[in-house]
């Protein structure tokens, strides 16, 4: 058997569950010092930005999502991912 796919609804799981099943959520943070969180990072931990901020050479805008991809990956952008 398959097994559900938890962002499309078929786990029966409420969006509260769906979020946490992601990773932690961190809270929000300054974006415009264009650096990543960096207190006691795990993969998974994730928070959105409270304002406009530069990475990877790109503006990303307010409220976009940073997700740690590893542990402690401090200021290497390839260890996190934005959306």
């Amino acid at each position: 058997m398959a097994r559900p796919n938890i962002l499309n609804g078929e786990s029966g799981l409420s969006a509260r569950d769906k979020i946490n099943a992601i990773g932690r959520f961190r809270g929000s943070f300054d974006a415009s010092s264009d650096l990543f969180p960096s207190d006691d990072v795990v993969a998974g931990d994730w928070w959105y930005s409270l304002n406009v901020g530069e990475f990877d050479g790109e503006d990303w805008p307010s409220k976009t999502i940073f997700i740690a991809l590893d542990d402690d990956p401090g200021q290497d952008e390839t260890k996190w991912r934005l959306i």
